[in-house]
């Protein structure tokens, strides 16, 4: 598990290079401040699920990511299920 104040994940290809960077160092719950998402939101990027809650327009916002091993387990994997955002 780890925090990490992103600055942003709003510009292309940032998404992808978190969750390669996630796996690289073997983490399976980020919790990501200042991620400057809008609205709120749920995607899979790269098998990650990151799951995000930001404003109207890309400032602030926090976003939560889970490895796909956390994804699949039974308790976190039903609750993804039934959430529509986070």
């Amino acid at each position: 598990m780890a925090t990490w104040n992103v600055l942003t994940l709003a510009k292309d290809g940032y998404r992808e290079a978190m969750a390669r960077e996630l796996a690289r160092l073997d983490i399976d719950v980020a919790c990501l401040t200042e991620a400057r998402l809008t609205n709120s939101g749920k995607e899979t990027v790269e098998g990650h699920s990151f799951l995000h809650s930001g404003g109207t327009q890309h400032h602030r916002g926090v976003c939560l990511v889970l490895s796909p091993k956390i994804k699949h387990s039974q308790v976190v994997g039903a609750h993804l299920r039934q959430t529509t955002c986070c």
